[in-house]
């Protein structure tokens, strides 16, 4: 449900004490990643057929609400009809050009192997290359740990060539946690990374939101929590108790007015 378990203060007394009892494990973290079913803040799925991203907006996902914008906003049936190829990060990734071969294409169209196989043969034209190649067996090959990718994996990895190369980018975090943030590409993420050194306030925030979930009331979405929690971050405060509601109606009216005269 996480991707980074975050950094508790030891000990601690009072308010603190009794959010850090609080706060249930799967809250207290520094990104919350909330797949469908698990901590449901929004139930529903995108509109479109097979998407299983979470919708923004007019009940479609991100990437197919940018996509509908960008045709101009077109009837909706039509364009549940007809939406496109699965928006980029959770489709499968383009497979060697050899035939019956699944491992991932590195360079001209060819996995690692036959595009040795190729360069040993002198570079031919590749078209007809490709025609005398022998057709790749099927037996024996896993198939990636991403459950949307197709393609074999590579050599001892439980990922193919493409997805390994994207996990070594990223510096080859935990393979759980990599899988974890691949398969929901597109879904509500709650990011307390700015709170990382204000213990208590991270625990505040974490807390509500424990809170609006347990009440499943309404939905709550990233996209209203992230902004909050960028206001209490600028703040420079330990706790929300140190300042009055007057004040935190100010100090939010001052960061709205830097924002809007930043991008004016």
């Amino acid at each position: 449900m996480s991707e980074a378990t975050s950094a508790d203060p030891t000990g601690g007394s009072g308010l603190l004490a009794e959010l850090m009892a609080a706060v249930r494990t799967e809250f207290r973290v520094e990104l919350l990643i909330p797949a469908p079913g698990e901590l449901i803040f929004n139930m529903a799925e995108c509109q479109v057929p097979g998407c299983p991203r979470q919708p923004r907006s007019r009940r479609l996902c991100s990437g197919h609400y940018s996509r509908w914008q960008a045709r101009g906003g077109p009837d909706y049936e039509e364009f549940l009809a007809d939406p496109g190829p699965a928006p980029t990060g959770r489709i499968s990734l383009t497979p060697c050009t050899v035939r019956g071969c699944r491992f991932g294409a590195m360079s001209q169209g060819l996995c690692v192997s036959h595009h040795g196989f190729w360069q040993r043969a002198g570079q031919p034209e590749r078209a007809a290359w490709l025609t005398a190649a022998p057709a790749v067996a099927q037996d024996g090959h896993l198939a990636c740990r991403l459950s949307f990718c197709t393609l074999w994996t590579q050599g001892n990895s439980p990922l193919c060539h493409n997805h390994k190369s994207r996990w070594y980018g990223l510096g080859r975090p935990d393979i759980d946690e990599f899988v974890r943030r691949c398969e929901t590409s597109g879904d509500d993420r709650f990011d307390f990374a700015p709170l990382r050194q204000a213990h208590q306030l991270r625990l505040e925030l974490q807390y509500a939101l424990q809170c609006r979930h347990d009440e499943r009331k309404s939905n709550t979405n990233a996209l209203t929590v992230a902004p909050v929690i960028r206001l209490a971050a600028a703040s420079g405060v330990d706790s929300l108790l140190d300042w009055p509601m007057t004040r935190w109606a100010e100090h939010f009216a001052a960061t709205k007015a830097g924002s809007s005269h930043h991008h004016g």
